[in-house]
């Protein structure tokens, strides 16, 4: 079963991204080479002097490493990344604009008043990303400057978890007693993937909450991996529900994933209830992690809501009669009344949404393809936010065009991997087999796809799920297909 969803889902991405390019034809570091040295020699030095004070003085901890490989993979892998992302921080002058001004707008607000919200208190937008923001001014510090350079580490600090949650895919051994060349280079290639990956350099720059939110959200599938495919722990149950709590109030979405997870689990594996019960703990607690935004829009906006207010907008812009699967311009749907409170606007946007779709039943079903075409379509919005700057003019036609390149020619051989192994989810290690862990990586693609069949897309939608596409590549290069 995880063998036809997987090649399921890499023939539906890369169909999709082709179809999206088509159909858009048819209708039309080297400023800064001591510093990124100097950045090397820190960051190499401060690897060299951890690893030898761990050897040194916390034997059992060096000893859960699962060996001195995986550390100088990854000690190479994210230097690249963070040198990469750093750099084009430092030269791209990127002025923030569409989502990303408001965030900058917001923060500045909330340093400024105390108030979340540049009209009285809000819920429309996300809060945790703002909040860093805000506390760079706080410091002092330039926000877009400081902003840029805290996504360049997020971004690059993905290449940790990433490499874990690929290697735990391609080979359970976790003790690192009998290393596994075969899940370390799988692992090195997936991460690799992402650290170079055009699109998530450019788009440090662009102060998006994107790199934090994928950091996160990569860890916790890390947790969820171990969860469903290692003896149940309580103690990283509670501590994946801390994160999805923390990655919720960066991105909503989060908060939806160990409820796919959890019915994910009863189709493919039936009723456990450990595995399941933790699953579900995880969600419990991010929901207590989630109180006090919830008791502060009841109190503030009279009412209790751990979500944002922009749900019924967005649902409102994907499902009308002008509604194309994409977002489209304001002025081409009426929006609610801008005299009704915030959350009075949302709940009437969903209303007339809902209303929609049900009117419009064969309508509605017709537009989920070109929904996850706009989602799936190649890289390019990252580029256009970040190459904003006037000295960028003459580079981003040939930019844009690399981003969309390196989408495609992952997403074609992933579809071209996929149908060549014919059935991914056998066994890999003698004692384990690989199919449990891979269960949050098929669970989070299914809930972004689902989401988008009921919200337009766009192609930036998709970045949370690049590191997912990097695993399964890495799952594909790595695994022999069967002899015939």
């Amino acid at each position: 079963m995880r063998g036809a969803v997987f090649a399921t889902i890499a023939v539906v991405i890369a169909v999709c991204s082709f179809s999206r390019l088509i159909l858009a034809w048819s209708r039309d570091l080297a400023d800064q080479p001591l510093l990124l040295a100097g950045l090397a020699v820190v960051t190499a030095l401060f690897w060299w002097r951890a690893a030898a004070w761990a050897d040194g003085h916390v034997p059992r901890l060096l000893q859960k490493l699962p060996n001195r490989t995986d550390l100088w993979w990854i000690t190479a892998l994210t230097t690249t990344a963070l040198l990469l992302r750093v750099g084009w921080v430092l030269i791209a002058e990127t002025k923030p604009e569409s989502d990303f001004e408001e965030y900058l707008n917001l923060a500045k607000h909330l340093y400024a008043t105390g108030t979340f919200g540049l009209d009285g208190p809000t819920a429309y937008r996300p809060v945790a990303f703002p909040f860093l923001l805000s506390l760079l001014l706080r410091l002092h510090l330039d926000p877009v400057l400081f902003g840029g350079l805290l996504n360049a580490l997020f971004g690059a600090l993905t290449v940790v978890p990433l490499y874990y949650w690929t290697k735990i895919n391609i080979s359970m051994d976790f003790t690192g007693e009998t290393p596994d060349r075969n899940a370390q280079h799988g692992a090195a290639f997936a991460a690799a993937l992402w650290a170079l990956w055009p699109s998530q350099i450019l788009t440090c720059a662009n102060l998006a909450n994107e790199p934090l939110f994928i950091l996160l959200l990569v860890t916790i599938l890390l947790g969820f991996s171990h969860l469903v495919s290692r003896p149940p722990s309580l103690p990283l149950a509670v501590a994946v529900g801390v994160l999805v709590g923390v990655a919720s109030y960066v991105r909503p979405q989060a908060m939806a994933l160990p409820l796919v997870l959890a019915s994910w689990q009863l189709l493919s594996q039936g009723f456990q209830f450990r595995r399941l019960a933790l699953v579900l703990l995880t969600y419990a607690v991010s929901f207590l992690m989630l109180l006090p935004w919830g008791l502060r829009n009841h109190q503030q906006l009279q009412k209790f809501t751990v979500a944002t207010t922009c749900g019924g907008i967005t649902m409102l812009w994907g499902n009308n009669d002008r509604a194309n699967g994409e977002y489209i311009p304001d002025d081409w749907v009426t929006p609610p009344p801008q005299e009704l409170d915030e959350i009075s606007r949302d709940a009437m946007a969903y209303a007339t949404a809902k209303a929609w779709m049900l009117a419009h039943p064969l309508q509605f079903l017709a537009l989920i393809p070109r929904k996850w075409m706009a989602l799936l379509a190649p890289d390019s919005e990252e580029a256009t936010y970040a190459l904003n700057a006037e000295k960028w003019a003459s580079l981003r036609a040939p930019i844009t065009t690399l981003c969309r390149g390196y989408w495609l020619a992952v997403v074609c051989t992933l579809a071209l991997a996929a149908r060549r192994q014919r059935l991914i989810g056998r066994p890999l290690h003698p004692a384990q087999p690989l199919s449990a862990a891979v269960d949050p990586a098929l669970a989070a693609i299914a809930l972004w796809l689902i989401m988008h069949a009921f919200f337009h897309g766009q192609s930036r939608y998709h970045a949370p799920l690049i590191p997912a596409l990097c695993l399964f590549l890495a799952l594909c290069w790595r695994v022999k297909p069967e002899s015939a």
